[in-house]
């Protein structure tokens, strides 16, 4: 009996022992759950940050592939001004070349317009001169004074003759100097539009201004219409000053060679033409009218051309060739 009273003893002092384990067990089991919710709680707020960071890492990485391709825009930008201003620059050195090549062509076209009117005035004083020469002839008698009138009116011819030479010859030399300064012209109003239409290339910049006509102009004012058709241009025979001819245009050359061919042909048939003089003094004022129907057959040679000597150049669509 006393041993089943302290067997129950012991059973209820274990009981009680493993019911007080069992209330601390709970109790860490309680503390545990709510660990666990406040884990839970904290894993979810790292989450939602995490999201949030991912999200404004990516706007960061967004503004920094802007940010470059910003820079690459305003390095490309400055490069262009660079040209530009380089352009500019060039565009008013051309500009500056252009207005005194304009200056140097008015001037020269003056000039040779002048020497022509000088030309056309000693020309129309010529036969006034011969006419009063002839008066003179028949006015004085004797041989003497016959041969001294005769003697100074062909020293006065002679002069008017190297005279007209010279004159011609500055204006062969004004023409070929407006011909180089009409060619320089060409070349600049070229290379003007070509900068004008690589600055016209970069479309976010504001355009220069252009001249889009003027190269064609200045091209069309050297070459003949069979050169802007295509037409091959035909050799001419003539070979003489190429040092002067290489720096022309084809289509100026060729109307050169033609002009020498009438001129070489004109100076033969003045020679044929020509009366000669008689070795004596014969009756009256025989020499002094040779002389008078000499100078007036070189004056009216000098008008016009003959038939048998006009030129039709097949390269130039069929323009005349005058001297």
């Amino acid at each position: 009996m006393a041993d089943a009273d302290a067997e129950r003893k012991a059973k209820a002092a274990r009981a009680k022992a493993l019911l007080a384990q069992l209330e601390e067990v709970r109790g860490k089991v309680v503390s545990t759950q709510e660990e666990k919710v406040e884990l839970v709680a904290a894993v979810e707020s790292w989450e939602t940050k995490s999201k949030g960071w991912e999200k404004s890492r990516a706007e960061l990485e967004n503004q920094l592939e802007e940010g470059k391709r910003a820079g690459t825009r305003i390095a490309t930008l400055e490069s262009d001004v660079a040209r530009l201003k380089k352009v500019e620059a060039q565009h008013e050195t051309l500009e500056k070349e252009h207005r005194g090549l304009q200056a140097e062509l008015e001037q020269s076209q003056k000039a040779l317009q002048a020497h022509e009117q000088t030309i056309a005035d000693l020309q129309a004083k010529a036969p006034a001169e011969l006419d009063s020469a002839k008066t003179n002839g028949h006015a004085t008698a004797g041989t003497d004074v016959e041969s001294a009138v005769r003697a100074a009116h062909d020293l006065a011819l002679s002069q008017r003759e190297e005279k007209i030479r010279s004159l011609e010859t500055e204006l062969h030399a004004s023409s070929s100097r407006v011909h180089a300064l009409q060619r320089q012209l060409s070349d600049l109003q070229l290379a003007y539009a070509q900068s004008q239409a690589q600055s016209q290339s970069h479309s976010h910049l504001p355009p220069s201004i252009s001249r889009p006509s003027s190269a064609s102009h200045a091209k069309s004012y050297f070459l003949s219409p069979a050169e802007d058709d295509g037409l091959p241009n035909r050799p001419s025979p003539l070979r003489d000053n190429r040092s002067v001819d290489a720096a022309l245009p084809a289509s100026v050359r060729h109307k050169r060679q033609v002009s020498l061919s009438a001129l070489k042909a004109r100076m033969g048939i003045d020679a044929k033409s020509a009366p000669k003089r008689s070795p004596g003094l014969g009756n009256g004022f025989s020499s002094l009218q040779v002389l008078t129907e000499e100078v007036g057959a070189r004056n009216r040679g000098d008008k016009q051309f003959g038939d048998e000597i006009m030129f039709c150049c097949p390269a130039c669509e069929g323009d005349l060739i005058t001297l």
